[in-house]
């Protein structure tokens, strides 16, 4: 019998040492829903960038904020998260209680895993449960409309990683912070959008409500009527993109600006994506400069449990940064300032006037089968993340060639993109 692919990537990562005992099925059995009917979301993003006031928050200033915005809500909350979890999800669950008791209209759709596995497993349970306590109507993304993920261990780690926060249709916060206990020690970003793109953020959760299933087969409520366009305001120009089923466009997007930048500064969690990697060393030796910071991905085993403990350090951002450097760009590892803490933006500068960030990894699945979104930013808020990518370049740790054995895993993540097996 021929052996699957997975098997046969298992035996590679055997054969040199680092994943001893590999098997998929050592990922956590995952509960299974009925999924709806199969229907896709028709809503697309505008491709016009347009005026919105953008408010930039940045680590421990990222929760307060959360707080205040959930709390000022009149007559909607609208939330699309991958994680939701632990005490922070808790005290998120109370607050949206206390919000259906006043009235408001709120909505929770999460990720169909509901947490992975393990600590954060259990944690999503306990807040899905407060939530329904409340009567906060609760509803999991149907990945499925996306198609088979083409492995079983992508079919384990296919998510709705989407970080999305709808008040009252008028406004968004949107960025990559994961909402439970040892996210908030993360260097993460959010923004806080008013005007037409915060309404446009509304109008696509209510697309993709009637589409979900609701954890316990509570009926689901139609959309109440759009909010009307918010007027343009404030001086940032700013657009969406999308990974969803119906549109795709975040890495075309990417590659556009990469393609035509003069100086290119990335903070990435995850980097390995194979032609926008080449785009960016391509970049570097046309004269380009091009500045990375890397998360070291040295957490993992800490915070995720079982799965973590399956991936050896440094994957999958090590063949970036081999290729990188290679290139003649400048490579620098995120040094953690606090026990467990990942640099965990996906953010690029372009030519230091532009932004494009949000909770898209730079990888194979962000651009393909994860549902994301992230946005493109012009404006006076752009100085405020040049400024933190010039602290964080400052106190980086200089990447040097690789090791012979970082090496073998750089190889081993080509060919995993090659096949199709990366789980990243």
């Amino acid at each position: 019998m021929k052996p699957s692919r997975s098997h046969q990537v298992a035996a590679v990562v055997a054969l040199v040492g680092f994943w001893p005992g590999l098997n998929v099925g050592m990922f956590p059995a995952m509960a299974r829903t009925v999924p709806p009917p199969a229907r896709v979301s028709t809503f697309r993003v505008d491709p016009t960038p347009q005026r919105n006031d953008v408010a930039v928050f940045l680590d421990r200033e990222i929760f307060p904020e959360l707080f205040r915005l959930l709390r000022s809500a009149t007559k909607r909350i609208q939330i699309d998260y991958f994680l939701l979890s632990g005490e922070v999800g808790l005290q998120i669950a109370r607050i949206l209680g206390d919000k259906v008791a006043q009235g408001v209209d709120v909505r929770v759709m999460l990720d169909s895993k509901r947490g992975l596995g393990g600590p954060l497993a259990t944690g999503t349970a306990k807040v899905i449960a407060l939530l329904r306590a409340h009567r906060v109507p609760v509803s999991l993304y149907p990945i499925h409309l996306f198609g088979a993920a083409p492995n079983r261990m992508q079919e384990r780690l296919h998510i709705d990683h989407n970080k999305l926060i709808a008040i009252d249709g008028r406004v968004a916060y949107i960025g990559s912070m994961n909402l439970h206990d040892r996210a908030m020690t993360n260097h993460d970003l959010m923004i806080r959008v008013s005007g037409p793109t915060a309404t446009e953020v509304s109008a696509m959760l209510d697309a993709e409500w009637p589409l979900g299933a609701p954890v316990d087969g509570h009926s689901v409520a139609p959309s109440p009527p759009p909010t009307e366009p918010g007027l343009p305001q404030g001086s940032s120009l700013m657009r969406l993109t999308q990974t969803a089923p119906q549109e795709k466009n975040t890495k075309a997007l990417l590659l556009g600006e990469v393609r035509r930048a003069r100086r290119l500064d990335l903070a990435m969690y995850l980097f390995a994506e194979p032609e926008l990697l080449t785009a960016v060393c391509d970049a570097a030796r046309r004269g380009v400069t091009v500045r990375a910071i890397l998360d070291p991905r040295m957490t993992s085993t800490a915070k995720y449990g079982s799965i973590g403990r399956l991936v050896p350090n440094g994957m999958p951002n090590l063949l970036a940064a081999r290729d990188l450097l290679a290139a003649g760009a400048k490579v620098r590892w995120y040094i953690p300032t606090s026990q467990d803490q990942e640099s965990h933006m996906k953010l690029l500068l372009v030519d230091g006037t532009k932004v494009i960030a949000g909770s898209t990894n730079w990888t194979i699945n962000s651009f393909v089968r994860w549902r994301d979104t992230s946005f493109a930013l012009e404006g006076p808020p752009v100085t405020r993340f040049a400024a933190m990518f010039e602290r964080d370049w400052q106190q980086a740790q200089l990447a040097e060639a690789l090791t012979f054995r970082q090496g073998l895993i750089a190889r081993l993540i080509a060919y995993m993109n090659g096949h199709d097996l990366g789980f990243w």
